[in-house]
């Protein structure tokens, strides 16, 4: 029984070894799904901007597809092209407005916090006794 065991070990490290060397096919090219800016050629508006999405990396954002826009951002400024000219007619959303009397809030500051412990216990953190 014990040089079965050690025959199927044998079977699956070569087979192992002939997938490894690529015999039986190799695999597809990897797909690259992240979104790219697409952005048009030439000059960009400023909805141009607003609208590019960058691919998503672990640290944030691609640097190269950042740094890439921002390369022809800075060209188009250089050579005096404004970005809002596509964007006749636009203003910035206004700024949120904070209400005058906010909710009350289920947290409780220190000095709540302190008080209703003064009312609540006699002082004492022992279990009563019996």
């Amino acid at each position: 029984m014990e040089w079965f065991l050690w025959a199927v070990v044998v079977a699956v490290l070569g087979l192992g070894a002939v997938v490894a060397s690529g015999r039986l096919g190799s695999l597809p090219e990897a797909v690259r799904d992240a979104p790219v800016p697409a952005l048009p050629e030439g000059d960009l508006s400023a909805d141009d901007l607003r609208g590019v999405q960058f691919q998503v990396v672990a640290r944030g954002y691609s640097m190269a597809q950042v740094d890439e826009v921002l390369a022809r951002v800075e060209d188009q400024l250089r050579r005096g092209v404004r970005l809002d000219s596509a964007a006749e007619g636009w203003e910035p959303p206004a700024p949120a407005r904070v209400p005058d009397n906010p909710p009350p809030s289920a947290i409780m500051t220190p000095d709540e916090f302190s008080q209703q412990s003064e009312r609540e216990n006699d002082g004492s953190n022992e279990a009563p006794h019996g």
